[in-house]
C-alpha cells in the first residue's frame, strides 16, 4: 500500500461507538455513555457533553503520536478506568469544563501522561501515570483544577506541572521518581497538602517559580537532590506550614521571594542548609525545626527585615564558620527572637558582614563553636537578653572590626571582645 492510500486508510477508520463498544481500530468517536468491552487500538475522541467513558479496565494502544483520549471544548464529561499507552498525550483534556479523569492508568507515551489545558474545574482522582517521556502531568492555562490522590512515577520531566493556572487543589498526590515532583509556573491562589514529593532524579520537591499566595501544608519532600521546597524568582506571600523536608539536597530555600510564612516546618538530615532566605525580605518564619543538617539550620543570605520567631535548630552540621543561625552577605533589620540552637557541630548565631539586626532571648548551648559572634565588619547590631553556656569555644564573641553593636542583658558564660 502507497503512502497516498495508507494515509486515505487512517482517515477514513473513524468509529462511532455504540454504548456498548467492543475492540476496534481507528479514530473512536462517544457521543453518548459508553463502556468498553474489549481494547481499542487508536484514538478515543469524546464528541459530546455530559457523557461517560469506561473502560472497564481495558487498553487503548497507540503509534506514539495523537491523543489517546480526546476531550475538547465539551462540558461535564468523565473519563475513567482506561489503560492508555502510546500516544503523545495519554489523556487531553482541552478547552473543557467541569471534566473528571478517574481511576485511569497513563504510561509509556512519549509525551505527557495527562495534559490539560485551557480548560476549568477539571478533576483528575485516583490515576496513575507512569514512564510518562516528558511529565506525569502538565496542567496549563486552566483554572480551578484538582489534582487529588493521582499516583506519578519515573518520568524525565516533572511529575506534576502547573503552568499559568490558578486556583488549584492539589492534594494526597504521590510523585515518585520523576525528575522533580511538582513545578509551579506562574501560577497563584492554588493549595498544595498531604502529597509526597520523593525521589527525583534531576531537581528539586517542590519548585515554585513566578507563583505567589499560594498555600502548602502538610506535604513531605525526601531524598530529592535539589532541595526539598524552593521559592524562587519573586515568588511572594506564600504560606507553607506543617511540610516535612528530609533527605533532600537542601530543605527550604526562599530566594528573590518576598513576604513568605513559614510555620512549624521541619528540615531534617538535608545535605546542605535547613532553612535559607537568599535576597528575600519580609518574611516570617516561626515554630520551625532544622535538626541534623549538613550545613546548618538558617541562613540568610542578603535578606532584610525579615523575623525568626520560636524556630530550633539541633544537631546541625557545617564546618568552623557555618552556625544554626547565619546572618551574612549584608543582611539588615532581621530579628531574631526566642529562637533555640542547642548541640549543633559549629556555632549557634554569627552574624557576619550585616547590620542593624537584633537578636533576643535566644538560647545557644553546648555547640561546638561559638554560641554568639558578630565578626566581619558586623555593625550597629542589637544583642538582647540572650543565653550562651556550654559552648566549645566560647559563648559570645564580638570580633571589633565593626562599630556599634549593643550587647545588653545577656547571659553568657565565656566571652571576647564584649
Amino acid at each position: 500500500m502507497n503512502r497516498l492510500a495508507l494515509g486515505l486508510f487512517v482517515l477514513a477508520s473513524t468509529i462511532l461507538a455504540p454504548a456498548s463498544a467492543t475492540a476496534s481500530s481507528g479514530t473512536l468517536v462517544i457521543t453518548e455513555d459508553t463502556t468498553l468491552t474489549e481494547d481499542h487500538v487508536g484514538e478515543i475522541s469524546v464528541e459530546a457533553d455530559g457523557v461517560t467513558l469506561d473502560c472497564a479496565g481495558h487498553t487503548i494502544t497507540g503509534a506514539q503520536g495523537g491523543h489517546g483520549i480526546n476531550v475538547t471544548s465539551h462540558t461535564g464529561v468523565t473519563v475513567m478506568n482506561c489503560n492508555v499507552t502510546g500516544f503523545e498525550q495519554g489523556i487531553a483534556i482541552v478547552s473543557s469544563q467541569g471534566t473528571t479523569v478517574a481511576g485511569n492508568n497513563s504510561y509509556d507515551n512519549p509525551g505527557n501522561g495527562f495534559y490539560v489545558l485551557e480548560s476549568t474545574d477539571t478533576t483528575l482522582d485516583g490515576n496513575i501515570g507512569t514512564r510518562n517521556q516528558v511529565q506525569g502531568i502538565h496542567v496549563q492555562s486552566s483554572q480551578g483544577t484538582t489534582l487529588e490522590g493521582n499516583r506519578f512515577e519515573e518520568s524525565p520531566g516533572a511529575g506534576i506541572l502547573v503552568i499559568e493556572s490558578a486556583d488549584s487543589l492539589i492534594k494526597s498526590n504521590m510523585s515518585n521518581g520523576n525528575g522533580a515532583g511538582l513545578i509551579l509556573d506562574r501560577s497563584p491562589n492554588s493549595v498544595v497538602e498531604f502529597n509526597t514529593f520523593s525521589h527525583s532524579t534531576g531537581a528539586w520537591g517542590v519548585l515554585l517559580v513566578l507563583s505567589s499566595q499560594n498555600t502548602i501544608v502538610g506535604n513531605v519532600a525526601e531524598s530529592n537532590p535539589a532541595d526539598g521546597f524552593l521559592l524562587t524568582e519573586a515568588s511572594h506571600d506564600n504560606v507553607l506550614v506543617s511540610n516535612i523536608s528530609k533527605g533532600n539536597g537542601a530543605g527550604f530555600t526562599f530566594e528573590d521571594s518576598n513576604g513568605n510564612t513559614a510555620t512549624s516546618n521541619t528540615a531534617q538530615q538535608n545535605v546542605e542548609r535547613g532553612f535559607t532566605l537568599i535576597n528575600a525580605t519580609t518574611s516570617l518564619l516561626t515554630d520551625n525545626t532544622a535538626n541534623g543538617n549538613g550545613s546548618g539550620g538558617f541562613t540568610l543570605f542578603g535578606s532584610a527585615d525579615n523575623v525568626l520567631s520560636g524556630n530550633r535548630a539541633l544537631n546541625n552540621g557545617g564546618p568552623a564558620l557555618f552556625a544554626a543561625f547565619a546572618l551574612l552577605s549584608g543582611s539588615t533589620g532581621n530579628e531574631l527572637t526566642g529562637n533555640t540552637a542547642n548541640s549543633n557541630g559549629a556555632n549557634g548565631f554569627i552574624v557576619r558582614q550585616s547590620n542593624s539586626n537584633t537578636l533576643s532571648q535566644n538560647i545557644a548551648n553546648t555547640n561546638g563553636g561559638i554560641g554568639f559572634w558578630a565578626r566581619n565588619g558586623a555593625s550597629f547590631n542589637t544583642f538582647d537578653r540572650n543565653v550562651a553556656r556550654r559552648n566549645g569555644s566560647l559563648d559570645a564573641v564580638d570580633d571589633l572590626t565593626g562599630t556599634g553593636n549593643v550587647w545588653t542583658n545577656n547571659n553568657f558564660g565565656t566571652t571576647e571582645g564584649i
